[in-house]
């Protein structure tokens, strides 16, 4: 006899629209598999076809506004993030975006296999990931905010956030099911006290 996982409390483990977190993790996991996917294909479209990169990188331009360093300076210098943007990517660059991206693509399908298949440890990785770039993010607006406050950054942040509480929460209830799995109970029959009923 196997004990179910407490029905009654199942308000705790809700997230996004209502879904369940398990649900809510595995789309999450999803979404992050189509986007890595995606970033492969044009990784590998990029390598192949250096043209198309090339036309990318024209058409991208920096969207900051510009932060000026002094106020109170005669010039207009600005701060900005141009210089990102029209560096050539050479293939060693390629190499190690194909290889994080490979990387992240491992990670999230650890997520994907554990969500499904019951495993809270394989939620771990995703889950540290997720915390190492909402430290990175925090830093970011904080340095953001003391230039020039933009609160797009901040609600990024704060939806970083709230995954992270959707991945931890199905953490936590994956690691209730296994605990609740392990309980099964065992009845022995003595062969003295048994009827037999003919």
């Amino acid at each position: 006899m196997r004990l179910k996982v407490d029905r009654a409390d199942s308000g705790n483990h809700k997230c996004c629209f209502c879904f369940h977190c398990r649900t809510g993790t595995l789309l999450l996991g999803l979404w992050h598999l189509i986007g890595c996917i995606f970033v492969i294909g044009f990784l590998l479209l990029s390598t192949f076809h250096p043209n198309v990169l090339l036309e990318a990188q024209a058409g991208c331009s920096s969207q900051t506004d510009g932060v000026y360093l002094s106020p109170d300076a005669d010039t207009d210098a600005k701060y900005s993030y141009d210089h990102i943007f029209k560096k050539q990517w050479t293939k060693e660059d390629l190499c190690v975006a194909f290889a994080l991206t490979v990387c992240s693509l491992m990670i999230t399908l650890l997520l994907v296999y554990g969500t499904i298949k019951n495993r809270p440890g394989y939620l771990m990785p995703f889950f540290c990931l997720q915390v190492f770039s909402f430290c990175l993010g925090c830093l970011t607006v904080v340095g953001y905010f003391s230039y020039a406050p933009n609160v797009k950054m901040w609600l990024r942040g704060q939806c970083m956030a709230y995954f992270i509480g959707v991945v931890w929460s199905c953490y936590k209830f994956l690691q209730q099911v296994v605990a609740n799995h392990g309980n099964v109970r065992e009845f022995t029959v003595d062969p003295d006290t048994e009827v037999n009923h003919a």
